[in-house]
């Protein structure tokens, strides 16, 4: 699968160097705290997840978005892109392995959830698993 978009190589050290100038104590309570953040800020842009807004489609608005958005968490539009990106694909996991858990026979159920479910949670409706078709003929 490859991204439409391109990362900059420094992302790690980017975000390492802030945490370096934040005096931060807790490095998952400063990344957990930004995800909150970027999350919150990407709600309040329905346009950029709700494809049935009249603006999903408007690329121009979508990019100043982003730059609003990544303004606001102090990063750069790349950096705020692949980390909603990492975000999305974190809930889709965590939905599919609750989902699993919750059928009938699946045995134990999942004890930990992930922190930030429930922040992603109210995306639900907009952030749909693809549906699978088998394109395989079976030969008797």
């Amino acid at each position: 699968m490859t991204d439409d978009h391109t990362y900059p190589d420094n992302f790690s050290y980017t975000f390492e160097s802030r945490l370096a100038e934040e005096s931060v104590d807790d490095v998952g309570e400063f990344i957990e705290t930004f995800d909150e953040l970027v999350i919150a800020c990407v709600q309040s842009y329905t346009h950029l997840y709700n494809k049935k807004d009249k603006n999903y489609k408007d690329h121009l608005m979508k990019e100043q978005s982003w730059k609003k958005i990544a303004k606001t968490c102090n990063v750069s539009v790349d950096e705020v892109q692949y980390r909603w990106k990492r975000l999305k694909d974190r809930y889709t996991k965590e939905r599919r392995l609750n989902e699993n858990a919750t059928r009938s026979g699946s045995g134990k159920q999942q004890n930990k959830q992930w922190p930030l479910f429930e922040s992603m949670k109210s995306l639900e409706k907009h952030i749909q698993r693809r549906r699978y078709r088998q394109n395989l003929l079976i030969k008797n």
